[in-house]
């Protein structure tokens, strides 16, 4: 449950409740250590009414001002290194609530920006489309960060073409584990980049008939350990006996791929 003061929650455990306030959420991220930490904030439904988005808004915007106070107090993690604490823009759907929360959480004492919400990386025509309704308020000097952002390849380059600096995302492990695998090419589009991939969401799905006899790497110009020592053949193998091996070298392609994405976007940024 959420209130005006923070969030309720049971320990599976011990059942113990917990109200988790931006103070309580400051101090676990200090003694976890995190280089960059989050202001406290209320992550906004896309099926959320406007006045719903408002308030939600509003909440985050107040624990912004109590996050920026507990860290302007405690700098520093639990181990004496800087920390660097970032808002997060809520807003929704709505332009107008984005536009505001993007101009509040700006005129903030913080070391970066996070555009935050359900719809971010879920939604990607949206998560542009926020992108650009806030842009305009964004400092130059701040790291600018999409929370969610990486389901495939193609969204990494969408986000920096507008001016993104930086992401995260479960999905290249999680998609490794269930068997998609990044396959594609990475392509001069114009001034900028595209992954190219003849299928589906730019992976294939290893488990399938298709692959128990292919003997090719997963991506032919690839130079991941994976692709380099095992062919489409053997992962399908490891991934019917459900192999923890599997995982392991499903996971190093994915995240190579993401790797090899980000290192050609930063050579056509600082060309």
């Amino acid at each position: 449950m959420i209130d005006e003061e923070g969030a309720h929650f049971k320990l599976p455990a011990s059942e113990r409740l917990i109200h988790m306030t931006p103070e309580m959420s400051l101090e676990t991220q200090k003694i976890i250590g995190a280089d960059i930490i989050m202001a406290f904030d209320q992550c906004t439904p896309d099926n959320c009414t406007r006045e719903e988005v408002q308030q939600i808004m509003t909440r985050t915007h107040r624990w912004l001002k109590q996050s920026i106070a507990y860290h302007q107090q405690f700098p520093t993690s639990r181990y004496g290194a800087m920390q660097a604490l970032f808002g997060i823009i809520q807003g929704g759907i709505y332009e107008d609530l984005r536009r505001e929360s993007a101009e509040f959480i700006a005129s903030m004492s913080t070391d970066g920006l996070a555009i935050g919400g359900e719809t971010i990386g879920f939604n990607m025509k949206t998560t542009v489309e926020v992108i650009r309704w806030v842009r305009e308020f964004l400092p130059e000097n701040k790291p600018r960060y999409t929370m969610g952002v990486g389901m495939s390849p193609q969204d990494l380059l969408d986000v920096v073409a507008e001016g993104i600096d930086m992401f995260d995302c479960v999905a290249p492990t999680r998609n490794a584990r269930h068997g998609a695998l990044y396959c594609g090419e990475i392509v001069q589009a114009g001034n900028w980049l595209k992954f190219e991939s003849p299928y589906e969401n730019e992976r294939i799905q290893i488990k399938k008939a298709c692959f128990a006899k292919d003997l090719q790497p997963i991506m032919a110009n690839c130079s991941c350990y994976t692709c380099n020592h095992y062919s489409r053949a053997f992962l399908h193998h490891l991934s019917k006996q459900k192999a923890n091996l599997f995982t392991a070298l499903a996971s190093i392609h994915n995240i190579h791929v993401m790797h090899d994405v980000c290192a050609k976007m930063r050579d056509v940024i600082m060309a």
